[in-house]
């Protein structure tokens, strides 16, 4: 019987060895009700949760916190991950220590629309110190031509993948996009429990321009153009990138480009030249010149024949 009692004994305390190296690794869950983190060894809510050894998630503002020193002065708070596609406003935050630059496709961005990007295309933010990248993302628009694919960020899983409502097969993070539709890609973060979703018609065809007047991009006569597309753009400029208005017909002789871009981003440039030549106007005034010269010649030489020696 006292060897039983011995052998029980030491199975419980093998068992409460196992259960404390268990609890050793930190448990988190998320309050349902509240959205809090809470602790499972202590009880107690915490609102951050750390996704790497740079940033961490702050439960109660929704943000994404990046630390780029040991300071947190310097921490930048935004709502995107790093490498994430969205078509939702982007918003990037910082105490003035951690002096950031925000570049979209090279170019710097205002500081004043740090708050509030809305603006399709790829983003880099990078550290002015030590000139660092932080993190990047894209914003697309409801359509776009700029997504071939979307490999989702490392902390997110994705759970629902469609193009055009139909199941899309994907291979662990990876999406292909390079067949144009209506995609939908949902994943989700496991530490956190986010849920994120892009929703974006992937469109790759770029726009024609009608233009009426040049031939083989020469003119010798008015151009003008045929209809824009909706939430498309058209720039013309001439000669030394002066802007031209081009819902007139273009007359004035020069060299002129025309950039057609559409709602998705997609584009196409045209040159042409407008050669010297004469409208219907300068026509009329050059038949009226030479109506003026013929009577003018036709007075003289009625008056030499008429005119009498005295």
């Amino acid at each position: 019987m006292k060897k039983i009692i011995a052998i029980c004994f030491s199975l419980i305390l093998l068992l409460a060895s196992f259960a404390n190296s268990f609890a050793a690794t930190e448990v988190f869950e998320v309050d349902k009700f509240t959205g809090e983190i809470i602790k499972s060894s202590t009880g107690y809510t915490t609102n951050t949760v750390a996704l790497s050894g740079s940033c961490s998630y702050d439960v109660s503002s929704k943000t994404y916190i990046y630390s780029t020193s040991a300071s947190e002065l310097t921490n930048i708070k935004t709502n995107v991950y790093d490498g994430m596609i969205t078509s939702d406003i982007v918003s990037v935050e910082s105490e003035i220590a951690a002096q950031i630059i925000i570049y979209k496709e090279g170019k710097e961005v205002n500081s004043n629309l740090y708050s509030r990007i809305t603006e399709p295309g790829v983003y880099v933010v990078r550290t002015v110190n030590d000139d660092k990248q932080v993190f990047t993302f894209t914003i697309v628009g409801d359509r776009s031509g700029l997504v071939y694919s979307y490999d989702v960020p490392g902390i997110f899983n994705i759970s629902k993948a469609t193009k055009d409502g139909q199941e899309l097969n994907f291979v662990g993070r990876h999406v292909d996009m390079s067949e144009e539709g209506q995609y939908c890609v949902r994943y989700k973060c496991p530490a956190t429990g986010v849920v994120e979703e892009l929703n974006v018609y992937i469109d790759h065809t770029a726009p024609e321009l009608v233009m009426y007047g040049v031939e083989n991009g020469i003119a010798r006569k008015a151009v003008s153009f045929g209809e824009i597309e909706q939430d498309s753009t058209l720039v013309v400029t001439r000669d030394d990138g002066e802007i031209i208005d081009y819902e007139e017909p273009i007359k004035i002789a020069g060299d002129y480009t025309a950039v057609y871009t559409d709602a998705a981003g997609n584009g196409n440039t045209y040159y042409f030249t407008v050669k010297v030549f004469l409208d219907g106007g300068a026509w009329v005034f050059v038949g009226l010149a030479a109506a003026v010269v013929i009577l003018a010649v036709g007075y003289m030489i009625y008056c030499k024949k008429n005119m009498r020696t005295r």
